[in-house]
């Protein structure tokens, strides 16, 4: 079986800042991918995930109605056939916080300004 590429991979972005949704859907279009969601808050992301299956999430922290971290722990609640990297996006750096969310299963985490570079590795790393 050939192996997809992984600009194939389908990528669920998570954030209730609209500026940066966008950014990080256009960045992510601009380094060639091709199959981008897109989810205002928790709540509605966890309905795309629960009807469609992504390779790998990335997602905000702070938001209303459902954190990042809530929203990682339903995933991570969930009996989905492989753990899907969750790739946590905040501005919060306190070495708490980051305890917290490797707690919770987080795969992965990027304190803001986002660092493009930063992401694609990666994202290099989990979809490889």
């Amino acid at each position: 079986m050939k192996k997809k590429n992984m600009f194939q991979s389908k990528i669920l972005i998570v954030d209730d800042t609209k500026s940066c949704l966008e950014f990080l859907k256009f960045g992510l279009q601009e380094q060639g991918f091709t199959s981008i969601t897109t989810a205002s808050n928790g709540k509605a992301a966890l309905l795309k995930i629960k009807t469609l299956c992504f390779d790998v999430i990335i997602c905000d922290w702070q938001m209303p109605e459902m954190t990042g971290i809530e929203l990682l722990s339903e995933v991570r609640s969930m009996k989905l056939e492989k753990q899907t990297p969750f790739i946590m996006i905040t501005g919060e750096s306190k070495s708490e916080k980051v305890c917290d969310a490797v707690k919770a299963g987080v795969s992965d985490y990027i304190v803001k300004p986002i660092n493009f570079g930063l992401l694609m590795s990666k994202l290099t790393k989990f979809l490889n």
